[in-house]
């Protein structure tokens, strides 16, 4: 039997119950940021783009991996 090398907990929403919190909102914040972040880098893309390009790469890799 092989030792575990890690844990992960799905904290907000199983593990704590934040009031006012909402997944969506934070999503939309996150990808703002990391829009910013990639501007800041000297790279030229409009919100909308990024947002939409953004959207396509979460669909295609991080919702693929959970349905298997």
């Amino acid at each position: 039997m092989s030792p575990i090398k890690a844990v992960i907990f799905d904290f907000i929403g199983t593990l704590t119950n934040l009031r006012g919190y909402n997944l969506e909102a934070s999503r939309t914040v996150s990808k703002m940021k990391l829009h910013r972040a990639i501007v800041k880098a000297g790279f030229t893309v409009d919100p909308k783009s990024f947002s939409t390009a953004y959207t396509q790469a979460y669909e295609n890799t991080v919702l693929s991996v959970t349905k298997n």
